[in-house]
């Protein structure tokens, strides 16, 4: 097997085979929690015009996303998986739109299977790369080197490797990160403090975020048997 890493949203279109596209705060976090509500499919859009124009052709749809972190006026939710956690999706379709994590979705068409993830999915993930075992592994970095994101990548590639992290030290390095401050600024409420802890509950959830597009993009549950 072979294991890439790749950087940013602008090189999704690079990514192939089994992709797995981090986004850890928060969209993946989000989307996952989402499922768990009882959602029962979540469509990534790269902007809210496209999210909007989706809800006009199906009205029961509800939004979901952000804007650079800032809930989008006239959505349903924003992007926080803490507040998501409460709600009663069942059978529920939603659209998310957010800043990096959707974009990536919709932009790596190269990839044979696609998975939104991050820790609270790691466990599932890892169990389902080894089920399909597929000749390479790529794990698309939105937020960059030795971002959140990059320390998710490299606890996968060390559990792929058969070697242990430790997630109380990634947790303790997460806090001193400034991408992690804003879970604790009192004039962010938009990103609320609850979002870091949750974010960081590693194998939360036992089944993977998994993209497919038939016919059109959406994420559903998968669970590894």
């Amino acid at each position: 097997m072979h294991i890439k890493k790749f950087y940013g949203v602008e090189q999704a279109k690079e990514a192939t085979d089994f992709v797995v596209m981090i986004d850890v705060f928060r969209a993946a976090t989000t989307a996952a929690c989402a499922l768990s509500q009882g959602a029962q499919e979540i469509i990534p859009v790269t902007t809210k015009e496209d999210a909007f124009a989706f809800k006009a052709l199906h009205p029961n749809t509800r939004m979901m996303g952000e804007d650079h972190g800032i809930p989008i006026p006239g959505f349903d939710y924003g992007n926080s998986p803490f507040l998501i956690s409460s709600v009663d999706l069942t059978g529920i379709t939603i659209v998310h739109r957010s800043t990096q994590g959707t974009q990536g979705l919709v932009r790596a068409t190269r990839a044979t299977t696609l998975v939104f993830g991050g820790f609270v999915t790691a466990g599932a993930i890892c169990s389902l790369i080894k089920h399909v075992t597929p000749e390479t592994v790529s794990f698309l970095v939105l937020a960059g080197v030795g971002t959140e994101d990059d320390l998710f990548a490299d606890y996968m590639i060390d559990f792929l490797k058969g070697k242990q992290s430790d997630m109380n030290g990634i947790v303790k390095q997460l806090r001193k990160r400034y991408r992690s401050s804003w879970f604790f600024d009192p004039e962010k409420p938009e990103f609320p403090e609850d979002d870091f802890s949750f974010c960081l509950d590693t194998d939360k959830y036992d089944f993977v975020v998994e993209a497919e597009r038939t016919p059109y993009l959406h994420l559903k549950k998968r669970r590894v048997l």
